[in-house]
Order: C-alpha cells, then structure tokens, then sequence
C-alpha cells in the first residue's frame, strides 16, 4: 500500500548540543520493504543525547553525527502504510522500532538474527530519523508486533534498554541458580534485576549508593554489594559466573574483575567515559573475560518483548506529555533529567493526538 507524500512535525537538535526545537521534514518515499508508523510513544535514551552532542566521533569508535537529527529509536506507534514487500503486519496494528534500522541481511549473523552484530549494522535514525516525531518511515524487518500485555508507554524503554542487559543473560545462560551480579542500578540496570532473576539466578545488585538497596531489592535482588565497601567486595572475590555492567561511570576494574568467577564473564553493556583498564593478570588468573554486549538482533528482541510479557518485567517510567509541534521546552527538561541522571528511570514521550 502507498502512501502519499507528508510533512512531518518533529522534535530536532539542528546542530551540536543539548537541545531540540520544533522541526519539519518531508516523509521518506515509502519504498518496497519500508514500513510508515504513527507514532504514539517514544523512550528518551542516554543514547540520543550522545548523539545530539556529537560525542561518538574520533577514537571512540562511533561515528560522526549528521545534523538536523531527528532522536529516538524506543518507538512505539500505529501502522498507517505498508511498502509492496513488507509482510507479517498490517494497517492499524501496534508496532515498536528499537536501536537498529539496517544490516546486510546477507551474512551469517543476520541469517540466525545476530543482526546487531553485522558489520554493516545502521542505526534506526542518522542519517535516517526517529521517533521524536508524529510519523517514522523505517525498514519493515526491524519492526515488531508489541505483546498486548505490555502498555506503550511501558514497552518503549524496552526496546533498547531492555534487550540491552536481556542480550548479554540470555547469551552467557548460567545454571538456575547461579550467582549473577548487576553493577548499577539505573535506565539499564532497574531492568537487569528484573530479568536476571526471573531467569532464575541469585541476583546481587552491586552499587557504589547504598541508599538504593530497598529498591533494588523490590527489583529482584536477593542481595546487595555496596562496592564503595573495601571489606564488602573483597568478601566476594571470585563469586561472580557473570556480571553484567549497566553503568556510565568510571570504575575500578581490577576491583570488580576481582569479583568475577574463575572462567567468568564480565559484559559491558554500559558506556563509561575513560577507557578500561585492567591488569592482565585480573584476566590470566582464572581466565577470566571481559565481553561487550551491543542491544540485540531481531531474535534476542522478539524473545526479550514475549519474555517482558509473560513475566510481567516492566520499566519504571516518568511519562512526559508532548504535542506535535508543541511542547520541545518539557522535551529538552525530560533531556536534561536524563543526562543529570535523575529520572527514575526512563523518560517516556506520550504524543498528544
């Protein structure tokens, strides 16, 4: 089905900085495998404020922003228009974008759903636009039907925080049980308690906050590590299969790889400032390994949203009302909650009809 051309209302940073404005775009011709979406929500992530500053340029092993850009890849939304080649949804149905818009859909990666791992891996926006926006025109095979027992508002965090930290537990599968630490207790990691232990595992919430404790514990944690203690993480030496690191901020590595497991794992999933630095031998002894983790493919998403539903995993939200072509100035407060890290613990867009 086509679509007629539209122009559409959104939310940009026009250049470099911390900040959007009203903005207007002529919708992408809706070309075979091209799916048009209404969009209803949309999740503020950490990630689009490094991309509106233009962070990820130089050595970091990003790439360059391309400005005006369009945020926003946790979009939840309407089907208005389908491409010729698109199958599997239909007008009017519920959908949700994440993090990734293209691979090669040729190699072995993307052949078992592993897309995010391809090398030719394109986001959902720059150079292309997200859902800080009325309408997304996006690749249809990057699109997923939303579980009816997941609310918009609840289910766009999900997908890119939530199948951020469910990639990495569903990858490294532990026995029942087993001991699994989750170092940060914020956008990305309120959500690892969750999953981690309904997966089944003995969770530890590890933070340098000791005021967070009752709440990761309401999470899932059966335990909980205050590693600004030297005596509390020096008694869990080596007690760790796996620990999934959820943080932004700069740490101590040999500390915490002392708590990994002998042949564990310890996976980043979190972006800290400084370059990680570890001694070689935190890693020779007990052959240890440090993993990096990026979201997940379409297979780890579909598994992570019926997993989300049936188990009742649910982000804790601030939910931010905005209209189309109103409202950037609660925009750009919900933005700057977000990089002061004060929202607990993501901030949602509700589009206004």
């Amino acid at each position: 089905m086509a679509q007629a051309s539209k122009t559409v209302k959104a939310f940009a940073a026009l250049q470099a900085g911390q900040t959007v404005s009203h903005w207007e775009f002529p919708a992408p011709e809706l070309t075979p495998h091209m799916i048009a979406v209404d969009v209803t929500h949309c999740g503020i992530c950490h990630s689009d404020i490094h991309m509106m500053g233009d962070e990820w340029r130089g050595d970091t092993g990003g790439s360059p922003t391309t400005f005006p850009l369009v945020p926003g890849h946790e979009v939840i939304g309407t089907v208005s228009a389908l491409g010729s080649a698109v199958t599997g949804f239909k007008v009017g149905q519920r959908v949700g974008f994440g993090a990734q818009g293209s691979s090669c859909h040729e190699c072995a990666l993307c052949a078992k759903g592993h897309e995010h791992n391809c090398t030719k891996f394109g986001g959902l926006y720059d150079p292309n636009h997200g859902g800080y926006a009325a309408h997304i025109r996006a690749d249809s095979r990057f699109c997923f039907a939303i579980p009816d027992e997941i609310p918009s508002a609840h289910v766009a965090p999900l997908m890119c925080a939530g199948v951020t930290v469910f990639t990495p537990l569903a990858t490294h599968l532990l026995p029942p049980g087993s001991r699994v630490g989750i170092v940060g207790i914020g956008g990305l990691g309120h959500l690892a308690l969750q999953f981690a232990n309904k997966m089944g595992y003995h969770v530890t919430a590890i933070s340098t906050s000791p005021s967070k404790e009752a709440e990761a514990r309401s999470l899932g944690a059966h335990a909980f590590l205050n590693s600004s203690d030297a005596a509390q993480m020096k008694a869990h030496g080596n007690a760790f299969p796996l620990i999934i690191y959820t943080a932004s901020g700069n740490i101590d590595w040999n500390a915490y790889m002392g708590l990994v497991a002998p042949e564990g794992k310890f996976v980043v999933c979190g972006l800290p400032e400084a370059k990680i630095q570890v001694s070689p031998m935190y890693l020779i002894g007990g052959s240890k390994t440090i993993v990096g983790s990026l979201v997940g493919g379409t297979k780890a998403i579909k598994e992570m949203l019926a997993f989300s539903a049936l188990h009742g995993v649910r982000p804790m939200i601030e939910e931010v009302e905005v209209g189309h072509g109103a409202d950037a100035d609660k925009v750009n407060a919900a933005l700057t909650r977000v990089r002061e890290n004060k929202a607990r613990y993501r901030c949602v867009m509700k589009y206004r009809v």
